[in-house]
């Protein structure tokens, strides 16, 4: 099932949200080789930068994901990536984030999916929304459930038994986002 609208800038405090773009090749290929991603998202064989191209290029052609790279909006240096994407095993899409390691701990990730999540509730009429974890990912269970998430069963991908987290309630940001 596809994603049907166009993925815009979002903006907020401290970030801004661009629509991933073929230039992030560089980036996506720093990002899905870091230890965090390979352990709990997994390894996308992407081990060049020209595969990091493929890979972006993919990404950006799959008419049911949508990605948004994340820059601190005070120098756009960028520090990960968030995601929506509908998988036709799973009744409502799932809102996903990635940060590089430096950028880990200090908020952003928070930040960024609940501009997400209020942009797509507000603009697109995107309520329900889904989010699959490892089991082992403590850091981002404990995010999901800060943005108000609770556990809803389990889903199974490549011979993994992943969690999924459903927020079905109209999301009331903690902070003035535009």
């Amino acid at each position: 099932m596809e994603l049907k609208f166009n993925s815009e800038r979002i903006h907020s405090r401290r970030l801004v949200l661009d629509p991933l773009e073929i230039s992030d090749h560089p980036f996506i290929f720093e990002l899905v080789n870091t230890p965090g991603w390979l352990k709990y998202i997994g390894d996308r064989q992407v081990y060049s930068v020209a595969e990091g191209q493929i890979h972006t290029l993919k990404l950006l052609s799959d008419p049911t994901t949508r990605y948004w790279t994340v820059k601190r909006a005070s120098d756009q240096i960028r520090i990960g990536v968030v995601t929506l994407i509908k998988r036709d095993q799973l009744a409502d899409p799932d809102i996903g984030f990635a940060f590089l390691p430096h950028y880990q701990g200090s908020g952003f990730a928070f930040e960024a999916v609940e501009v997400l999540i209020t942009n797509l509730q507000q603009r697109h009429g995107i309520v329900h929304l889904l989010a699959i974890v490892d089991p082992t990912n403590i850091r981002s269970i404990s995010l999901l459930r800060k943005l108000g998430f609770f556990t809803a069963g389990e889903f199974e991908k490549n011979g993994l038994i992943l969690k999924v987290f459903e927020n079905r309630k109209p999301f009331e940001p903690e902070n003035e986002t535009n």
